[in-house]
C-alpha cells in the first residue's frame, strides 16, 4: 500500500481520548523519516540522503578522526623517545687500572662521614651487599677473616649495604 502525502499513516482510532493522534505524512518530513516510494532524488530535495546532526559520522570523518588519532600517537612517541634520549645522565668514563678512583662519601654505623679521598694511598675493597641476600650472608665469615689478616697492612674494608633502610636494619644484622 503507498501512501500519498496528505494520507495518514494509520486510521485515526476513535473514542480514545488520550490515544496518540496519527502524524499526516507532511509531519513525517519534518523528522528525518523517509517515505515508502519515494525517489532518491525527493529524498536528496528533504535532506533525508545525509545523516541528521548527532547521527554517527560519515566514513571521510571516521577516516579523518582515526589518522588524527594517529598523527599524535605518532607525535607522543616522537617526543617521548626525545625527552628520553636528551634526559640520560651524561656517559661516564670506564675508570681503568692505575686510574684514580671518583671519590664517593658514605656513613659508617656510628654516623661517621667516610669519603674514599681519605684513604687514599691504601688498598681499598668495596663490597656491596644486603641483609636479604644469602651469598652476602655466606661471604660475611670470609671477609671478616680477611679484614682480621690485613689489619696491620694498609688495607680498608668498605661493606656497604645497598638498602634503603640499611641504616636502621644494618645493626640488628651486625649484632647476630
Amino acid at each position: 500500500m503507498k501512501l500519498l502525502r496528505g494520507e495518514r499513516a494509520f486510521p485515526p482510532l476513535v473514542g480514545k481520548t488520550n490515544a496518540l493522534k496519527p502524524l499526516p505524512i507532511e509531519s513525517l518530513d519534518n523528522l528525518g523519516i523517509a517515505c515508502r516510494g519515494d525517489t532518491e532524488d525527493q529524498n536528496h530535495q528533504r535532506g533525508l540522503d545525509r545523516p541528521p546532526e548527532g547521527f554517527p559520522m560519515r566514513e571521510k570523518q571516521a577516516e579523518r578522526l582515526i589518522m588524527r588519532a594517529l598523527f599524535l600517537i605518532i607525535l607522543l612517541v616522537l617526543v617521548g623517545a626525545g625527552v628520553y634520549l636528551t634526559g640520560k645522565p651524561p656517559a661516564t668514563s670506564p675508570v681503568a687500572v692505575g686510574d684514580v678512583a671518583p671519590d664517593f662519601q658514605l656513613e659508617d654505623t656510628k654516623g661517621n662521614q667516610v669519603t674514599l679521598s681519605e684513604l687514599r694511598g691504601k688498598v681499598v675493597m668495596v663490597n656491596f651487599w644486603a641483609t636479604w641476600c644469602p651469598p652476602c650472608k655466606e661471604e660475611m665469615p670470609s671477609m671478616e677473616q680477611l679484614n682480621k689478616i690485613m689489619a696491620d697492612e694498609d688495607f680498608v674494608m668498605l661493606a656497604i649495604n645497598t638498602e634503603k633502610n640499611g641504616p636502621s636494619v644494618v645493626p640488628d644484622f651486625l649484632k647476630k
